[in-house]
């Protein structure tokens, strides 16, 4: 149990005692003396009646599903619609004010506990004065882990995975750049045609070139707007990525930027080689070649692995996303089964 469930158990007990069972609202009798209270107050308590909050939740339930479907489909247009349409219903939630079971609560707000470290501390802490008011805050936060936490890693693994494969397309080429040398114990290398390369890579996906930058992602029109700098340095630590990767801009704002440290000691490693012929290309004997090509490969094999833990990230990110639709789909099941059997009894 995460810390201060207990408390917040305590807390949710003392809301829950307001709907006695949960969807089943008591109707003042035709008899009972008005409240005497501002006419517009005695409005906005009335209560929902059970087949409003039927619907909504039918509502919630069909666009929690479409959402799911999305997840699964990988389609980020397609996800960022279902998701602002899967708010909208869980909006429709708080305004017809469907209760929730102590259980029910506190399984939504354990969903939520895994993303706190982004976007969702205050409503998988915090003890809400209603449910009304927690249906609330999860769609403002459900939008919000769309596009800050889940959106993040999608735009990092494709910046990445851009870089990647320019990359590769380097390393197709290496064939030609390495020929026999002038004996069987030699071989020769085309310093020149692979450091140009590289280097053209390198400024390629490097500040000021937007390629370079892994957070924020970009607008619609292409334009990066930096974070703060510990915003910056959050999200480097949560990348795995050195502090070395956050870069200041120009207008005061920061950016988080593809690591460039392997590129960079590609580069330089060729420059130890020595100075190339004419042609740009350097004898080595058979050695000195094999120590060079398998620190290549050491660095070629960090590019590798940052793509590989870039992926694995986002593919957790996008799972307990999915955890967290799966278990408000669940919650809202539940809700609606009890709301009918109410209806129906």
């Amino acid at each position: 149990m995460a810390p201060g469930a207990g408390d917040q158990g305590n807390h949710m007990t003392s809301i829950q005692t307001t709907f006695t069972p949960p969807l089943m609202t008591a109707y003042p009798s035709a008899q009972q003396k008005a409240p005497s209270v501002d006419s517009d107050v005695a409005i906005a308590r009335a209560p929902i009646p059970p087949s409003a909050k039927q619907s909504a939740l039918e509502n919630a339930q069909a666009k929690a599903d479409a959402l799911r479907q999305a997840l699964r489909s990988g389609d980020a247009d397609e996800r960022a619609l279902t998701t602002q349409q899967f708010a909208s219903g869980l909006n429709g939630l708080a305004a017809s004010d469907v209760p929730l079971t102590p259980k029910q609560r506190q399984d939504v707000q354990t969903a939520l506990a895994p993303l706190s470290g982004q976007q969702t501390s205050s409503v998988s802490q915090t003890v809400f004065e209603s449910d009304a008011k927690l249906w609330e805050m999860i769609a403002k936060y459900i939008g919000d882990i769309n596009k800050d936490y889940l959106g993040v890693y999608e735009n990092v693994v494709g910046q990445y995975t851009a870089f990647y494969q320019a990359f590769s397309e380097i390393l197709a080429k290496m064939g030609g750049w390495i020929t026999p040398g002038g004996s069987s114990n030699t071989v020769k290398l085309d310093v020149n045609a692979l450091k140009s390369a590289l280097q053209q890579l390198k400024d390629k996906f490097s500040l000021p070139n937007k390629e370079a930058i892994l957070f924020p992602a970009a607008d619609s029109n292409g334009n990066v707007t930096g974070a703060t700098q510990e915003k910056a340095e959050e999200w480097a630590d949560e990348l795995g990525l050195p502090r070395s990767c956050v870069k200041r801009l120009a207008d005061g704002s920061y950016v988080v930027v593809i690591d460039m440290a392997p590129v960079n000691t590609m580069i330089d490693e060729l420059g130890k080689l020595g100075t190339p012929g004419g042609d740009g290309k350097l004898e080595l004997d058979n050695a000195k070649f094999q120590a060079w090509q398998s620190g290549f490969k050491s660095q070629e094999e960090n590019l590798k692995n940052t793509l590989q833990t870039l992926t694995q990230k986002y593919s957790n990110a996008n799972s307990l996303f999915d955890n967290l639709v799966k278990v408000l789909s669940s919650t809202i099941s539940s809700c609606l089964e009890t709301c009918k059997a109410f209806l129906q009894g």
